[in-house]
């Protein structure tokens, strides 16, 4: 299910709790980063990963979240995946809390007396955006089925252009759905080294245990094709990007 993604200042980490408790006790799923190390890798991993499954974002207004790079740069990207923003001014005046970009977005105000009614209405707001999203999701995943069997339907085309073409979109499609597919086309493919090799790469992007037997058969097998050391080179790669021990295992090590 759809989350909230809360941006804030860790200035601010207080505000955000009580934010955050008054949210989650109407029923709303919130995800903060409170519990990560900041600034580390994974963090960001974790930070990106969170906005894009966010049905919205609330951002919280401060003069520190004003200033702060990290609270802009995920406002930013809530933008550019066209994901509603929700400003609650918790502190400061407008000129210092309020970011150039947010200036025509409607706010509340935590010091407001009418706060408890409005926020009422934002919650409201936030249940109407992740029934909204869900019901997007639940669409583009029809569409991103229908899809990946036409893709699949190319994988058994006469031309070798045709099936490395839909490869490539399966690729695109960033849809582990696909690896299946892939993987049936793997063991299937006596006709073309370059469709072989399309198809391993592919393998590798996505990293997926299921993978390991059909690219294992692909570290040295010359009854399929007469393999050269780059098609067994790409195996390889496949294997230890995928990284378990049976991956590992069927390299060797």
């Amino acid at each position: 299910m759809s989350h909230i993604f809360i941006s804030y200042s860790h200035k601010d980490t207080e505000m955000m709790q009580t934010i955050k408790q008054r949210l989650e006790d109407d029923g709303l799923i919130v995800w903060t980063d409170e519990k990560l190390d900041w600034g580390t890798p994974s963090w960001v991993k974790a930070v990106e990963g969170a906005i894009r499954n966010a049905s919205a974002m609330v951002v919280l207004l401060s003069p520190d979240s004003n200033a702060s790079t990290w609270v802009d740069r995920e406002i930013s990207m809530a933008e550019l995946l066209k994901i509603p923003i929700f400003p609650i001014l918790i502190r400061g005046e407008d000129a210092e809390s309020i970011p150039l970009r947010l200036v025509n977005y409607q706010y509340i105000r935590y010091d407001a007396d009418d706060f408890s009614e409005k926020l009422k209405q934002l919650k409201a707001n936030l249940k109407r955006t992740r029934t909204q999203a869900f019901a997007q999701a639940q669409a583009a995943e029809t569409r991103s089925s229908a899809t990946l069997r036409e893709l699949a339907n190319e994988l058994q085309s006469e031309h070798a252009e045709d099936r490395i073409m839909a490869v490539q979109e399966m690729v695109r499609m960033n849809n582990k759905r696909a690896v299946p597919y892939l993987v049936s086309a793997l063991e299937e493919e006596t006709r073309s080294k370059h469709v072989i090799i399309a198809l391993i790469q592919a393998l590798n992007v996505f990293k997926d245990e299921r993978a390991v037997d059909v690219l294992a058969a692909h570290l040295d097998n010359e009854e399929r094709l007469k393999y050269t050391d780059k098609v067994s080179d790409y195996a390889r790669r496949a294997l230890t990007a995928i990284g378990t021990e049976e991956a590992l295992a069927a390299l060797g090590n």
